[in-house]
């Protein structure tokens, strides 16, 4: 029953199927006209005529008003409205589907709902649905079924990529990675594993090392941090999955690196454990341009690989930069032996020319070129070529003599700057702080260092004292083939084993979780395990420098290198009078002319302390590099002592000449030691020279005056003349080197 009970003011109180509803009263509108809307109303609800059209709806929407069309449907036919609203919110999910949206709150817009069931072409309704069920009772169910609607249309969409094994980044575009992950755990979990699976197995067929954010852009088709991930079975299942899949790379790809080699294939990629993870090498023939050369490159690089490979090989960018040369400015050149004594001409001009090619490169270059040459003509060559064989290495007859000398050698770090990084080290994580300490007290390598093994110390018969054994992984083969142990031992301090206990007893968890002996394992939260990273460790260096303002020479901050700190060690042990054996034996040198290099450049440190800049502060005197160019190290010793007892004190400053060149033959010339090569003079003696050259200054003044007023003309080839003027411009050279330019 319909009825009208009572009219206060502006509102009008309705009974309805015996519930009480107020509505707006509009005096225009009789109450017989009011009463077959709202059974049109009721009507069209109970029928469910409204799948077939919705016009009915929007006339009694007009007719009635917002608020009342809400009302009336939610509290009198609350079933029939309740079904209708579903039916209109699955049609709302399919229709917003298609368009340009993409959800950006908790909960999808309850609009697009009314939209769709009041949607009229020819007459459209103008209203703001955001709001409408606002002040309903129980409203909120109404978002819940509309969430059931989004739900249930997205689930079938990522059921249906799924099974098609395609990335679920059309969705996530859609609905949001949160709600992607989470309507995806509702799936059947042996769907989601076989999907998973195949995903995961994808980067193992094409030889790509796995991980959880690749996995995810797989999946979802965004990069994104793992901790923006819904927490759910099907985040748990990927997670699991990734874990699973790399388990079996880390057997697999390095195992399998000799299948890489492989002539069809331009892109070789090789991997090698490093620790609990692995590292890759890529080496790229497309760089070559050439397909012919590029071909027999890839033959030589076979043969080169046959034996271990080594991931971070570079022969692949030196033989590029000679090769690319050749064919870009030859055209007649397609395989190598085509290559005469010429091109290797032209190429090394072209090198030389280039700015940006050091000599260390050059050298690289041609070494790379000759080595190929002598495999496409020696008997190693693969006998499924088909290119010519060259007849001679034109590139043999380029030698480039003490190669080593151009190699920039690791300078030692400064005493000073030791000082303060030892202040200041204990801003660095344990972890970086203990790796400083081995590198610097050790002169480790910074590899040996990163693989440190659990059982590393050892005792020692020495109070305070331990013993610590590692493997020198460089000259690991070089041991083996001489019958020597894997692992070298030196001593170490007591505070050094202390630390190094500690970082063993903190890494505890993981070597057992993962079966590895290394104590530098590290694992961040979200992150897969590995080993420290030693070169962020030089940059965490680099910034603490930079920071505390240490400098080198030229007033540019400190930039470390690993190297650095095996040097400094050796450089401090040579200075306190350690042997060539003893150094050796501390550094796990396997040659004795390995050893000899450190003491020949210690020997060219003392040298260089010894330099201008320190006779001129001791001795106030101005000594050039050309003349101290002539004293070895122990003449300049000498050179010193003399200096300190005066034995080779002359008017106006020392004098450096050697005993070996005989007696002095400026002692009775007329300029003396003012042009003499071996003068020392300095500072304190300026005003004796400026007073020598205004002196002479004005004797050739006068000297100029005087022939001019006899007339004499042609005076400068005068003996007398160039006598007079050779001993002012020796005074005025003297001076302006004592100035620096300036005789005043």
């Amino acid at each position: 029953m319909i009825k009208r009970l009572k009219i206060k003011q502006a509102s009008a109180c309705w009974e309805i199927h015996g519930t009480e509803i107020h509505m707006p009263y509009r005096k225009q509108v009789s109450e017989e006209e009011t009463v077959s809307w709202i059974q049109k109303y009721g009507d069209t609800l109970t029928s469910g005529c409204y799948a077939e059209g919705n016009g009915m709806l929007c006339d009694c929407f007009r007719f009635l008003g917002g608020i009342p069309f809400i009302k009336i449907g939610c509290l009198a036919f609350e079933e029939d409205f309740t079904r209708m609203f579903r039916y209109y919110a699955g049609r709302a999910v399919r229709e917003w589907s298609k368009g340009g949206f993409s959800i950006k709150s908790k909960e999808p817009g309850i609009h697009f709902v009314f939209q769709e069931m009041l949607h009229s072409e020819k007459n459209p309704i103008v209203y703001n649905y955001r709001y409408i069920l606002d002040g309903i009772p129980g409203s909120h169910k109404y978002q819940e079924y509309q969430e059931e609607a989004f739900e249930a249309y997205w689930k079938e969409e990522i059921r249906k990529n799924i099974m098609a094994g395609q990335s679920l980044d059309k969705v996530m575009k859609k609905i949001g990675i949160l709600r992607c992950a989470d309507y995806a755990a509702k799936l059947e979990e042996s769907i989601l594993e076989k999907y998973l699976e195949d995903m995961a197995t994808s980067f193992t067929r094409r030889r790509e090392m796995i991980s959880l954010c690749k996995m995810v852009k797989e999946v979802y088709g965004v990069t994104r941090t793992e901790c923006k991930l819904a927490k759910n079975s099907f985040d748990q299942m990927l997670r699991e999955t990734v874990l699973r899949e790399f388990e079996v790379q880390y057997g697999k790809f390095p195992q399998e690196n000799h299948k890489e080699a492989d002539i069809k294939k331009d892109v070789w990629t090789f991997y090698t454990q490093y620790g609990p993870t692995l590292r890759c090498g890529r080496m790229d023939f497309g760089i070559i341009e050439s397909p012919s050369l590029r071909l027999e490159v890839k033959y030589y690089c076979m043969h080169r690989f046959s034996g271990e490979i080594q991931i971070k090989d570079r022969f692949i960018t030196a033989i590029a930069v000679g090769v690319n040369y050749m064919s870009r400015h030859d055209s007649r050149i397609h395989f190598f032996s085509d290559i005469d004594l010429v091109d290797a001409k032209a190429l090394h001009i072209e090198l030389e020319n280039n700015q940006d090619t050091s000599l260390h490169g050059i050298i690289t270059v041609f070494g790379a070129m000759k080595t190929i040459m002598e495999y496409l003509m020696g008997n190693e060559r693969n006998p499924d070529m088909k290119s010519p064989v060259p007849t001679n290495n034109p590139f043999a007859s380029f030698v480039f003599h003490n190669s080593g000398d151009y190699i920039r050698n690791s300078p030692v770090i400064p005493e000073y700057i030791m000082l303060e990084m030892d202040k200041h080290v204990s801003e660095l994580s344990e972890e970086y702080q203990l790796f400083y300490q081995l590198l610097s007290q050790t002169g480790m390598r910074a590899k040996e260092a990163v693989f440190l093994e659990a059982d590393c110390l050892e005792p020692s018969r020495y109070q305070n004292r331990q013993i610590i054994k590692y493997i020198p992984y460089k000259v690991l083969a070089a041991r083996r083939k001489r019958g020597r142990e894997d692992y070298h031992r030196v001593m170490i301090t007591k505070e050094l084993a202390d630390s190094i206990q500690m970082q063993v007893k903190r890494t505890t968890q993981l070597r057992k979780e993962f079966g590895l002996p290394y104590i530098f394992l590290t694992k961040r939260k979200n992150f897969k395990a590995g080993m420290i990273n030693a070169s962020y460790f030089l940059v965490k260096l680099d910034q603490l420098a930079e920071r505390c303002g240490l400098c080198d020479e030229e007033g540019k901050a400190w930039h470390f290198t690993a190297r650095q700190y095996r040097k400094t060690v050796a450089t401090e042990l040579i200075e306190n009078g350690g042997t060539m054996n003893e150094l050796a034996q501390f550094l796990g040198h396997m040659e004795p002319s390995t050893s000899a290099v450190y003491y020949a450049d210690v020997r060219k440190k003392k040298l260089v302390e010894m330099n201008t800049e320190f006779f001129r502060k001791k001795f106030e005197v101005l000594l050039t590099g050309e003349q101290l160019e002539r004293f070895s190290e122990e003449e300049r010793r000498v050179l010193y002592v003399d200096f300190c007892l005066e034995s080779r004190r002359v008017e106006f400053g020392f004098c450096i000449q050697k005993l070996s060149d005989g007696c002095c033959t400026k002692r009775k010339s007329l300029t003396g030691c003012a042009d003499c090569r071996n003068l020392c003079t300095g500072m304190k003696y300026l005003p004796y020279w400026q007073e020598l050259y205004s002196e002479q200054k004005g004797r050739m003044e006068a000297l100029v005056t005087l022939y001019q007023q006899q007339g004499i003309n042609g005076y400068e080839e005068f003996a007398e003349y160039k006598q007079e003027s050779a001993l002012r411009q020796s005074y005025e050279s003297v001076v302006r080197s004592i100035m620096g330019g300036d005789c005043g």
